[in-house]
């Protein structure tokens, strides 16, 4: 797999870059065949394990949040993807961004009618729970993370590989 910052750079379609970045870094993650359902995380080491083990949560009715961004298998049909697609990083991200997008336009519309909604925190809130207010948690930690780490810095210093390896944070559990 290519560097975060590099497939971040590649395969992002989300303005901020930092966000998605953030998201990967907080959730634990920098681990395409992770797995979450219920609270629990699984990682794999072989894609066709992670697959089964996602497709059998499908099976039972879970909400399985599938790869690298931790994508909610409620979002398989709206873009017409099979689960073990989500394992590829690149193609994770893209979905995982177009995600993004969709809600951040949606939180978009509801801050019409309410001037105090912050659409990034809506946005991230229904990203990681499907409702604007339960995911606050999340929604603020990778905000502050995004903030603390600026990606342009990270992007930056990845035209300098060696300078790289020493400024990238490493992923907190």
């Amino acid at each position: 797999m290519m560097d975060l910052v590099t497939l971040v750079l590649a395969c992002s379609l989300y303005a901020d870059n930092s966000i998605p970045y953030a998201m990967i870094q907080t959730g634990g993650g920098n681990n395409p065949l992770q797995v979450s359902v219920d609270n629990i995380t699984k990682r794999f080491k072989e894609e066709s394990a992670a697959t089964q083990y996602t497709q059998q949560q499908i099976t039972q009715n879970k909400t399985v949040n599938i790869g690298l961004m931790q994508i909610s298998s409620q979002w398989l049909t709206v873009f017409s993807v099979r689960p073990s697609e989500l394992f590829r990083p690149c193609k994770n991200m893209v979905i995982a961004t177009q995600i993004m997008n969709k809600l951040y336009l949606q939180c978009q519309r509801l801050a019409e009618h309410n001037a105090a909604l912050n659409v990034q925190t809506c946005m991230l809130s229904l990203y990681k729970t499907g409702n604007a207010q339960t995911g606050l948690t999340y929604a603020n930690q990778v905000i502050d993370y995004a903030a603390k780490h600026p990606f342009s810095v990270l992007a930056e210093k990845a035209r300098d590989p060696g300078m790289l390896a020493a400024a990238e944070p490493q992923a907190t559990a």
